[in-house]
């Protein structure tokens, strides 16, 4: 839990969709869906890259929010 005006971070790691070869079936991606914690509604944050089609393949991952 955060006092109000505090804030957390979180590591992002990213892997280029072009290490996947033919079955990730490259697609191109204009944002991220974002997930508040505890809520259902995402927000969306801008960003030009390629990603996978092929939902089987996690070119992303975030790990534990902790206070910044």
């Amino acid at each position: 839990t955060l006092a109000p005006g505090a804030s957390a971070a979180a590591q992002l790691q990213q892997t280029n969709a072009g290490n996947y070869g033919p079955e990730c079936d490259q697609t191109e991606a204009v944002g991220l869906r974002v997930y508040p914690p505890n809520d259902t509604a995402w927000l969306t944050a801008p960003q030009d890259a390629i990603g996978c089609a092929n939902d089987e393949i996690v070119l992303m991952t975030v790990g534990a929010f902790q206070p910044a």
